[in-house]
């Protein structure tokens, strides 16, 4: 009977998620900056359009227009593009150092010295408990 329901409960579970499930598109790419590993994430039903046309009438600019709006592989291939530019384009502008300030610096080390108090008191709570 437990076997019975846990079944059931798993295969509901399945049809409730169904809709969530991801096409992941891996991709590596060889940089002047070296290897760039990402990967662009599609619904199923979208990746399912992939080399297929499928014509929509689409309103552009108050005109109706029919637009085949499938995923096409040179879409794919823009969207890995714009990554791995991204990339670069952080790699090569970093944001610029800004030197905290001395208030800054004596907040951060109050924030650090609470911390360490609040887990010095766990490790107290905890020591006692195993102890006991």
């Amino acid at each position: 009977m437990r076997l019975f329901l846990l079944l059931i409960f798993c295969f509901s579970s399945i049809f409730a998620y169904a809709d969530t499930v991801m096409v992941q598109v891996r991709f590596r790419v060889e940089t002047a900056h070296g290897q760039y590993n990402d990967a662009l994430y599609f619904t199923q039903e979208r990746y399912a359009t992939l080399g297929k046309t499928i014509m929509e009438e689409v309103d552009i600019e108050g005109v109706p227009t029919m637009v085949d709006t499938a995923l096409k592989q040179e879409d794919i291939d823009t969207l890995k593009q714009e990554r791995v530019d991204n990339w670069i384009y952080t790699l090569e502008n970093p944001p610029p150092y800004v030197e905290p300030t001395l208030e800054e610096l004596q907040s951060m080390k109050t924030e650090l010295m609470l911390e360490v108090e609040e887990l010095n008191n766990k490790i107290a709570i905890l020591s006692a408990e195993v102890i006991e």
